[in-house]
């Protein structure tokens, strides 16, 4: 065993262990011998993996028996199915062992050793045992030792073999509570539609209100006529739609109008006649106040007796009673009618005789035919 305590004494240890080992034959054959342990750095006990490949260069077949990796203390792992490698063929083998400790501050040295066949009196016996070249491993020594559980290391760590180490995390996740957590997002692709993958989350996207979210991006929104862009959707223009409304309405109005001013239906056009039924309707509403005056008035000369009041009840009847036939006739000629003075019917101002009664009228038509002649009773 080597005794530690400076780099001078250290040397003198070891160089008796690398005399041995250059003088002991060596296998005729190609070896690799490789280390993994389960953590990112040896730890001092840890567990540790070997990993041992021989390529026979050799013409004769390669038997092997046993396969041990030591250190200047013993055998620290060993591998112990016998196997064979024939010419210009490799066999890889893997056994596990504990992390030796180091012998100079944080280095560990090996070197592995195999027992081969020979024969026997035709027989496969194991022969001598031939060890290979001294490699080194670095070692973290359990002194240092920094945790006992997860809970001692930062949230993206985790302990193993006693020391913290990062989490290593593959594809869309991350470290987090000492096991990886997927992310929400990772690119685009992990997000609907109308949001993007920003900070390993989902935002919706924010566009001008004329755009709208669609395949992670803002795109161009088109709308109908009587639609506006508004809130990143098409909703209805209503300003648009009252426009044309009244745009409609005027148009139809003007076309009336001009409709009314041309028109003509018995020599006059529809806008003369409505003007004319509209001041018809005013004579006729002033006459029947006049008759409803004079009707006052003469309701009241039966109860007088005084001389005077009847003389004034009288005269205004009368007053009346003009004023109301000024009114008839206005609204008479305005609609080109008459009224028959012996039946009272209003008939065709143009007729010559009453169709109602036979009475001569004061019409200047000739013509009698009371087919074509229109009747108006009072």
């Amino acid at each position: 065993m080597l005794i530690f305590g400076g780099r001078k004494r250290f040397v003198l240890g070891v160089f008796p262990f690398i005399l041995v080992l250059i003088l002991i034959p060596q296998i005729r054959g190609l070896f690799n011998v490789s280390y993994e342990c389960l953590t990112p750095v040896c730890v001092e006990g840890g567990t540790i993996v070997w990993n041992v490949n021989v390529s026979n260069v050799e013409k004769d077949t390669i038997r092997v028996y046993r396969i041990e990796i030591r250190d200047f203390e013993g055998t620290i792992a060993s591998y112990s199915e016998p196997f064979e490698v024939p010419f210009q063929q490799s066999r890889s083998v893997s056994f596990s062992g504990r992390v030796p400790s180091p012998q100079n501050l944080t280095k560990a040295y090996y070197y592995p050793c195999f027992t081969l066949f020979r024969y026997d009196n035709k027989t496969l016996v194991p022969s001598e045992e031939k060890c290979y070249n001294l490699k080194e491993i670095t070692v973290m020594p359990s002194s240092i030792v920094k945790c006992s559980s997860d809970e001692n290391c930062s949230s993206d760590s985790r302990c193993e073999e006693g020391l913290c180490f990062k989490v290593r995390c593959e594809g869309c996740a991350r470290a987090d509570q000492h096991r990886c957590v997927s992310y929400e997002c990772c690119s685009n692709s992990d997000c609907s539609s109308e949001k993007v993958c920003s900070n390993h989350s989902c935002i919706m996207l924010r566009c001008p209100e004329d755009y709208y979210a669609e395949g992670h991006i803002c795109r161009k929104l088109y709308c109908g006529l009587f639609e506006i862009p508004r809130k990143n959707r098409c909703t209805p223009n209503h300003a648009m739609y009252a426009a044309s409304l009244f745009a409609i309405v005027f148009l139809f109005l003007v076309a009336t109008f001009i409709f009314l001013k041309n028109f003509k239906v018995g020599g006059k056009t529809l806008w003369r006649r409505i003007q004319d039924s509209r001041e018809a309707k005013r004579h006729k509403m002033e006459e029947q106040h006049y008759l409803n005056e004079a009707e006052i008035h003469r309701e009241l000369l039966r109860y007088e007796k005084d001389k005077e009041e009847i003389r004034f009840h009288t005269a205004e009847m009368k007053r009346f009673e003009q004023l109301a036939a000024r009114e008839r006739k206005a609204w008479e000629k305005i609609l080109g009618l008459q009224t028959c003075p012996e039946c009272k019917a209003v008939v065709d101002i143009k007729l010559r005789i009453c169709p109602r009664c036979g009475a001569r009228l004061k019409g200047g038509a000739l013509s009698e035919d009371t087919s074509e002649r229109s009747q108006y009773e009072r």
